[in-house]
């Protein structure tokens, strides 16, 4: 498959080499993408969430639990065919997951050694169930995220790029700082790109009243805010110098994603040393006295 579509699909899939940095926490590792790229118009609008969810994760489908279904309806504000115009993606592209367990605990009287009758003896319950929850993605996983965001957007060229919530806003502005200046629900320039800023259409979110006419403002002048836009978005990694400074490099100079063989294997085995390394000093630093030792851990815990 040629052109830019058959090169996304190629990119979701070159996105599980993720799931072996050790950088990231738990996570369902299925995939979740766009399932219309073939229908795409060119330069389409793209609409950066938070992460998938777990009927996201489940039916690989981004944005089709109770946020999805108020997304879907402010693209129907707007006039705009979610189906065809609209490319969705994450900041960070798999669920971030954390495990619960909950059960009951029984309570036993029974005479304790003294007699008096008042032992207690608690004991958990053969019941206890694991539960899995979402988490809003780490710093870390937003640092690695923006990393395949930005890949994607390359490919894509897409005419304005919306970020929705708090999570995706933070993320972008690893590469754009400025990003988190700028007023929720506007439209903005930045670099030669156009952005548009505004809140996460959450369920929790849309039942305040004041975001939610934020939100159905924001998308019925996103229609007059394309027709002004004489020009699509062109990203290049090599003309950011602030992305290669502040964020680890994923891909290579081509700006072709690495092979999954060598994220396994050299990047892997290269942080595994660099653990090492740091291990190896703090048990230096043990050694030392209490004055140099202060001034070594306050070091390090500055560079984390």
């Amino acid at each position: 498959m040629e052109g830019w579509k058959g090169e996304l699909l190629e990119f979701y899939k070159s996105r599980l080499e993720i799931l072996t940095s050790p950088k990231i926490g738990e996570v369902d590792s299925a995939p979740v993408f766009d399932p219309n790229i073939l229908e795409k118009v060119n330069h389409p609008i793209v609409v950066v969430g938070e992460a998938p969810g777990e009927q996201e994760a489940k039916k690989g489908v981004p944005f089709i639990g109770k946020a999805g279904k108020n997304l879907d309806y402010l693209l129907q504000l707007a006039g705009i065919d979610r189906k065809r115009e609209v490319v969705i993606t994450n900041i960070f592209p798999f669920r971030p997951i954390i495990l619960e367990e909950k059960g009951e605990v029984k309570r036993s009287r029974q005479k304790d050694k003294i007699g008096d009758g008042r032992g207690r003896v608690e004991y958990p319950s053969n019941r206890l169930e694991k539960k899995i929850k979402n988490r809003p993605p780490t710093a870390r996983e937003l640092k690695i995220g923006v990393n395949y965001l930005v890949r994607e957007l390359e490919i894509i060229k897409p005419t304005i790029v919306l970020l929705l919530g708090n999570s995706s806003i933070k993320g972008m502005a690893y590469i754009y700082p400025q990003l988190k200046k700028f007023p929720k629900c506007g439209f903005y320039r930045l670099e030669g790109i156009w952005w548009g800023i505004c809140y996460h259409p959450s369920p929790l979110a849309f039942n305040r009243l004041k975001i939610r006419q934020a939100l159905e403002d924001f998308f019925k002048r996103l229609p007059i805010q394309l027709k002004a836009i004489d020009s699509k978005v062109t990203f290049s990694r090599n003309s950011h110098p602030l992305f290669t400074a502040s964020i680890p490099s994923i891909f290579s100079q081509s700006n072709q994603p690495v092979s999954r063989t060598l994220i396994s294997d050299s990047l892997f085995l290269e942080r595994r040393d660099r653990f090492k390394k740091g291990k190896d000093r703090s048990e230096h630093n043990s050694q030392l006295d209490t004055s140099t030792q202060g001034k070594e851990s306050g070091g390090k815990s500055n560079r984390e």
